[in-house]
């Protein structure tokens, strides 16, 4: 499973590089976070895979991560180019927490129901 998501992140990865280069209405810095978003959601996908939670909670959270990275991936796509009051930026700094905060209470969940057996 580990090698089918190396692959698909770094297919998706060279794809929006190329996609995002192409067209004239992207800027680089919506290119290049775009391209952030999602070599980090393929990390945190990753991390999710790798570990000892139980195979129903790592699927949901494995569908949740991927969910929020495509809601992150749009918003980077639209993101205007300003760092202040960029609204855009903090919804997705605020998507980026709740994945953080998901991924690590699924691991505490997993590690305290793993000691209950």
């Amino acid at each position: 499973m580990k090698k089918i998501i190396y692959i698909i992140g770094t297919i998706l990865v060279l794809l929006n590089i190329a996609v995002t280069s192409l067209l004239s209405s992207i800027s680089l810095s919506n290119m290049l976070s775009s391209t952030l978003i999602l070599i980090i959601t393929f990390i945190l996908v990753l991390v999710s895979q790798s570990s000892n939670m139980r195979d129903g909670f790592r699927v949901s959270l494995i569908f949740l991560l991927l969910f929020i990275g495509f809601v992150q991936y749009v918003l980077a796509l639209i993101m205007p180019d300003y760092i202040k009051d960029n609204w855009v930026l903090i919804t997705m700094l605020i998507l980026f927490a709740l994945s953080i905060i998901s991924l690590v209470i699924g691991k505490i969940t997993s590690k305290h129901h793993n000691q209950l057996n």
